[in-house]
């Protein structure tokens, strides 16, 4: 598991790109994308142990939180950096998976 005093970049599995905060952006409500991976610090987040396996996801830059906007449960909502209000929508879980394959790699 993630080490709380560390940062780390999340690359996608199906695309090789990092994780990002569109622009650099500091503001409440910043978009989080996929972008090519280049190190810079808004693609580099810290993972902070929270209660029953959860962690915050801080980014490095701005201070803030991966945050799902408006605490939406439905498929395609949005991912955005926000202050940290301790809402679940800011809480996210590492599960092992014993998936090695992406889809298309199956085809």
């Amino acid at each position: 598991l993630p080490q709380s005093d560390n940062n780390y970049l999340i690359i996608a599995k199906h695309s090789g790109q990092c994780l990002d905060v569109k622009g650099g952006s500091t503001e409440n409500g910043a978009n989080i994308q996929q972008f090519p991976c280049n190190g810079k610090s808004n693609q580099l987040f810290s993972f902070i142990p929270k209660q029953d396996g959860y962690f915050k996801i801080k980014a490095l830059h701005s201070g803030h939180y991966l945050d799902v906007k408006g605490a939406k449960g439905e498929p395609g909502a949005n991912v955005q950096q926000s202050t940290y209000s301790g809402g679940g929508n800011q809480l996210w879980q590492l599960v092992e998976t014993d998936q090695t394959k992406t889809d298309q790699e199956k085809e």
